[in-house]
């Protein structure tokens, strides 16, 4: 013989019902309220629960989170309901646990050392100590793990302003606008162009400092705020230029578009080389550019050409022109002369070691007479090229 399912976990609603009516026996009642197929047969389970211990046991283990806040609206016991306040894995049970709670001890032990930031909030919410209660305001609102939206609120309960706007300009400075709207509503509640002025520069969110920015009326302020992100190599390339776009002062802004490129180390990022105009930047970055292509660029946008015969020490190209001893391909300073060293072809003895007067006599001191002349560039890091 099979399995006769019990009459009240039928489908059938009437006939479920009619079961929990007439069941008084609390354990069974508990497993009607956890594992009924039909909500109004859990429910009217639930009804009849009147065990602490059960409802516990519901109020923490049953599969459904809506059964299990049935269980808690009829919990009473506060020990029971701080240990779910403090150990749930569901926020919204452990907010139903804690708004039940009373007792202030428990609210207390709660308030200072649940390990849910919004738990202890709820908690120094209810305290009637408001000593107790304003250092745990305090503690939410200093600390940068909490949610933005717990430690705005919890400034709200504080009193020391000095304190409060520290807080409200740390959390404008480090909430991501898309994620967290709260880094605006910060920045909503502080006033004063100099503060102002500090959230745009060290905003880690790009929109949040671009709506300080629009608060700032005072010019130089707004030109000092421009000047120290263009500056602040932690932002993209395409943030910093987009700065310097705004620098009234157009010699600062050469001079920091040149430090983007000169410190890019790879192609793949955003080089700006086409917003380079100043020749004295692009001598810079001629000079210092760690891409070759980059300081081609420069030299090009210069108006330096390639002719001659010479070998430059930094970038290893030949056949270019130099003026001034600078390599105008790559912006390179070097010195370099032609010389020229007697050489006997008999004996192989380069005299140019020698040391030896009157090289130029024909005279081999080697005891040959069959001497030549070759002709070297020598440049000042010790390297000869024969040319003739």
């Amino acid at each position: 013989m099979g399995f006769i399912k019990p009459a009240w976990a039928s489908e059938n609603g009437k006939r479920a019902l009619k079961a929990v009516e007439k069941e008084t026996t609390q354990t069974i009642l508990a497993e009607i309220a956890k594992n009924a197929p039909l909500s109004h047969t859990r429910k009217n389970a639930l009804d009849k629960l009147t065990d602490q211990v059960i409802l516990a046991d519901i109020a923490k283990n049953a599969p459904l989170s809506h059964t299990r806040k049935n269980a808690l609206d009829k919990l009473t016991d506060q020990v029971i309901l701080a240990d779910i306040a403090k150990n749930d894995k569901e926020s919204g049970i452990r907010k139903v646990a804690v708004a039940k709670l009373t007792d202030q001890a428990v609210l207390t032990d709660l308030a200072e050392n649940a390990t849910s930031i919004d738990m202890k909030m709820e908690a120094a919410e209810k305290l009637e100590n408001k000593i107790i209660a304003y250092n745990v305001f305090k503690d939410i609102a200093e600390n940068p793990k909490a949610w933005g939206k717990l430690r705005i609120t919890a400034t709200e309960k504080l009193t020391d302003q000095i304190l409060v706007q520290k807080i409200l300009i740390d959390i404008a400075k480090k909430s991501y606008g898309n994620a967290d709207n709260w880094g605006y509503a910060a920045l909503e509640k502080l006033s004063g162009e100099e503060i102002i002025a500090d959230v745009a520069k060290e905003a880690i969110d790009n929109d949040i400092s671009d709506k300080a920015i629009k608060k700032l009326v005072n010019e130089n302020i707004l030109q000092n705020v421009f000047v120290h992100i263009a500056n602040n190599n932690k932002k993209t390339n395409e943030r910093r230029v987009a700065m310097v776009e705004k620098i009234n002062n157009k010699d600062i802004g050469q001079q920091i578009i040149a430090d983007i490129i000169i410190n890019a180390t790879s192609n793949a990022v955003y080089i700006p080389i086409d917003k380079l105009t100043n020749e004295s930047a692009l001598t810079n970055v001629a000079n210092n550019s760690k891409i070759d292509f980059i300081r081609i660029k420069a030299c090009e946008k210069i108006g330096h050409i390639y002719e001659g015969e010479c070998f430059c020490t930094r970038c290893g190209k030949e056949e270019h022109y130099f003026e001034n001893d600078k390599c105008l391909h790559c912006g390179a300073v070097i010195c370099h002369e032609e010389v020229e060293v007697p050489y006997c072809s008999g004996c192989a003895y380069d005299m140019s070691s020698s040391g030896a007067s009157g090289m130029m006599t024909g005279t081999c001191t080697g005891g040959c007479n069959t001497i030549e002349v070759k002709t070297y560039i020598e440049y000042t890091d010790g390297r000869k090229k024969q040319i003739k």
